[in-house]
């Protein structure tokens, strides 16, 4: 896997993934490349502060990575139904405000 679409349906499909023992180290390798994603945008916003605070940018992606960080320290502690979880969690604001 080179790049990484993040939609809530390939976020559906990792956090699936997680309890098949023949697809977790994907799902795992997946789910840290989405983590890096997000960190590196984070980083990227902290230059055009006053536009991401302007339009929430920054808020949405600290709680993006926030999310998905509690999704890989419970998949490194073992804890796959936590990790799903705060995986689907994320996808859910993926989605945005209805």
């Amino acid at each position: 896997m080179n790049d990484v679409l993040i939609t809530r349906g390939r976020v559906e499909v990792v956090a699936a993934s997680l309890y098949d023992p023949a697809l977790r180290q994907e799902a795992s390798a997946e789910l840290r490349k989405m983590l890096d994603v997000k960190q590196a945008l984070l980083q990227q916003s902290a230059g055009a502060s006053c536009c991401s605070a302007f339009f929430g940018i920054r808020r949405q992606l600290e709680d993006e990575v926030l999310l998905l960080e509690a999704a890989v320290a419970a998949l490194d502690q073992g804890n796959i139904p936590k990790a799903a979880l705060s995986l689907r969690e994320y996808g859910i604001i993926l989605e945005g405000p209805r």
